[in-house]
């Protein structure tokens, strides 16, 4: 008989997911790495892609924004990334850390952002609803590997 099959972050009773870091590491992890102003997330994007950096542009004008504290990964800030997340990983996904040190990918992210902005708040709402959220997932998996060639396809356009 086969074992029970478990998703990734799930865990049994009484057994501590190695995806979460314990509060003393999530504390520690504040403390150490820049997060000294507290801001409500910590975004970790790909600045050289074209793409990611006209989001996050347009994301960092967005009322609300003073929450969330925003670094580009591709300048090789690697000590600004923290505890569970080196600059290979950052620059692969879209990565949030949360105030209290808990690190999320991917839609789930993106949901974290859209509610802590005010004019994404609705969207992110929706995309909170786990259905929505595994959607969403799989599309920002579908689109992952096609990034680099819609970001030379953008600049050709926007060059001609």
């Amino acid at each position: 008989m086969k074992a029970p099959i478990r998703l990734q972050g799930s865990k049994k009773r009484g057994e501590e997911d190695p995806n979460v870091p314990s509060a003393r590491m999530r504390a520690m992890t504040a403390k150490s790495h820049h997060l000294d102003n507290n801001p409500e997330l910590t975004v970790f994007y790909d600045g050289s892609c074209p793409i990611c950096r006209t989001e996050i542009a347009h994301y960092q004008r967005c009322v609300g924004s003073e929450a969330i504290s925003y670094v580009d990964v591709s300048k090789g800030t690697s000590g600004a990334l923290g505890w569970g997340l080196d600059r290979e990983t950052a620059m692969k996904r879209f990565h949030v850390r949360q105030a209290d040190g808990r690190l999320v990918s991917g839609a789930k992210a993106f949901t974290l952002v859209w509610l802590a902005l005010p004019r994404w708040r609705f969207l992110g709402r929706v995309a909170s609803y786990p259905p929505v959220t595994m959607v969403l997932e799989g599309l920002y998996r579908f689109i992952l590997p096609l990034r680099s060639g819609l970001s030379r396809a953008l600049r050709h356009f926007l060059q001609v």
